[in-house]
């Protein structure tokens, strides 16, 4: 289930009040499936186990070396770390991917 776009924009969610819930169709969709993995593997389904609503969304920036158009040294690698990312790898020859809390910072 995706909760943003690739621009950042908030979709399959609804505001209820200060906070947000998954959109109806969506969650009908994911318990579907959910049931469907359950069946299919044996797993118990417990609805009771699971929260649709009352969410709060923090917004992130993910990047990487090349979109920041940096070498993978240990100064450009120092320099991401520094700043603390949420979370980071490195996948390719020469490349990281990282995501920083912003604009947003968890609480």
């Amino acid at each position: 289930m995706r909760i943003s776009n690739s621009r950042g924009d908030i979709i399959n969610l609804v505001q209820n009040g200060l906070l947000l819930d998954i959109h109806s169709n969506e969650k009908n969709r994911v318990k579907g499936f959910i049931q469907k993995l359950a069946t299919d593997t044996g797993w118990i389904y417990n609805e009771t186990n699971w929260v649709w609503s009352g969410f709060k969304v923090y917004k992130f920036s993910k990047s990487d070396f090349e979109k920041e158009e940096l070498n993978l040294n240990n100064e450009n690698y120092q320099n991401i770390m520094q700043q603390n990312p949420i979370s980071w790898a490195i996948g390719k020859a020469g490349g990281m991917e990282f995501t920083l809390e912003n604009p947003d910072t968890l609480p």
